[in-house]
């Protein structure tokens, strides 16, 4: 599984590092816990993070949800977890998947300096 997060702040204060956080919906062998994927900067650029991790057998990727967060030099911390709804592999980053019907407890800030603009995909098998 690749992910690929666009990130952009305040030049003054850099963005020092990117993470994804990602779980799986319930019967997924990554079901239960949050890990946390450090991204990696783009040498050519700046606003470009990328990472990676083998999926567990008997994983289906469209199983995984996943939040994106991002700290600049002055430890402001950015999150983006697509209105509280998660982002989910194959859907279309600001949208909902349509098998989730239910809104969440809280809306998103609607000013968030940091917030990444996030797309996934999967990369083929090597």
């Amino acid at each position: 599984m690749r992910f690929q997060a666009r990130v952009v702040g305040d030049p003054s204060a850099g963005i020092q590092e990117v993470w994804v956080t990602y779980t799986g919906e319930r019967g997924s062998p990554l079901h239960g816990a949050w890990t946390s994927l450090n991204l990696t900067q783009d040498p050519n650029d700046s606003t470009l993070w990328t990472g990676s991790f083998t999926l567990p057998d008997k994983q289906d990727p469209a199983a995984i949800r996943y939040v994106v967060q991002a700290a600049n030099g002055v430890g402001v911390v950015g999150l983006d977890d697509n209105q509280g709804f998660y982002f989910t592999p194959g859907i279309t980053a600001g949208t909902v998947d349509p098998r989730r019907s239910r809104r969440p407890c809280q809306s998103a800030p609607e000013s968030r300096p940091m917030a990444p603009t996030v797309r996934i995909f999967r990369c083929p098998p090597p």
